[in-house]
């Protein structure tokens, strides 16, 4: 299993760090998986990681939301 920090993840995926960290940061609505731990990348620095396998898999399946303003209806009388 390989395991990748965000921007590992970011690099494999095609998308940027801050992408990946908009999923990881709202996985409680759209079901980005769970980190698999910590690991040390510097001196006393950790970085949470997860499997690149998970992460493929729920983004097959993952459909953004379309966010911004509703679009106005034009009423018809």
């Amino acid at each position: 299993m390989d395991l990748m920090t965000m921007s590992e993840l970011a690099a494999q995926l095609g998308v940027s760090r801050q992408q990946v960290w908009a999923w990881q940061h709202r996985r409680r609505r759209n079901g980005f998986p769970e980190p698999k731990g910590r690991q040390e990348r510097a001196v006393g620095r950790q970085s949470q990681v997860w499997s690149l396998e998970d992460v493929r898999e729920w983004q097959r399946d993952y459909t953004p939301l379309r966010g911004g303003r509703p679009k106005k209806v034009e009423e018809t009388c």
